[in-house]
């Protein structure tokens, strides 16, 4: 059954703030605040996860966080003698190396939506795991904006309101291509790797949680019509 314009906007929401968080996790390490803040996450029952925010119950959070921290620097940093690597590039170029076509072809998606990557916030390129799933936020954040937009017009007929639920078809195609074209190709891989190599239990949940996400989003993407 079709969602209306409201649990659309609320569908959309719930998956940009889920694109957003693995988009943090990948970008730098964390820091205390986000380790505390995850006591309170809604992990899935049995995952691991759910066994992290459990261990966090009396634990010496500055310990934990730092855990954390020193395997984001090995696994993404280069620091260890297996690191995972976070872009597009390296898993689908030819050479296997950063900064190859995947990226430029990012970059001309981006400038479609006249985005580009914030180097004062951001030193990673255009096709790393961060900026793809921020980018993915932010088409779930149009795509909520439009929903609400179209709520508004109720069962009302009109050209405001075809050319509104026009956008919002078009926004869930980009989505879709977007996603089948260069997140889905290469994520699959990256998670694997992060699974084989993560030794604390944030990063293999993490590993774990990003899997059935993507599952969930391939299946909601593949029916856009």
């Amino acid at each position: 059954m079709a969602l209306n314009h409201c649990e659309a906007a609320q569908s959309a929401d719930a998956r940009r703030m889920a694109y957003s968080f693995f988009a943090d996790v990948f970008s730098a390490e964390v820091n205390r605040d986000f380790v505390a803040g995850m006591s309170s996450f809604e992990a899935e029952e049995g995952s691991k996860l759910a066994e992290f925010t459990a261990s966090l119950d009396g634990c010496d959070l500055d310990e934990a966080t730092q855990d954390v921290r020193s395997e984001f620097c090995a696994l993404f940093l280069n620091m260890c003698a297996h690191p995972v690597y976070t872009s597009e590039s390296v898993y689908l170029s030819d050479n296997h190396v950063i900064m190859q076509e995947q990226r430029d072809q990012i970059v001309e998606v981006y400038r479609m939506y006249k985005l580009s990557v914030d180097r004062g916030s951001f030193d990673w390129p255009e096709d790393h795991i961060s900026m793809e799933m921020l980018f993915m936020a932010h088409l779930c954040e149009l795509e909520r904006d439009l929903c609400l937009e179209a709520e508004k017009f109720g069962t009302e007929a009109g050209s405001e309101a075809e050319a509104v639920n026009a956008r919002i078809k078009a926004i869930a195609k980009a989505q879709q291509a977007f996603f089948t074209e260069h997140l889905d190709r290469w994520a699959p891989m990256f998670i694997d790797e992060l699974s084989s190599q993560a030794k604390t239990l944030f990063y293999q949940g993490i590993a774990e949680y990003l899997a059935g996400f993507l599952e969930g989003e391939r299946e909601l993407l593949d029916s856009v019509a």
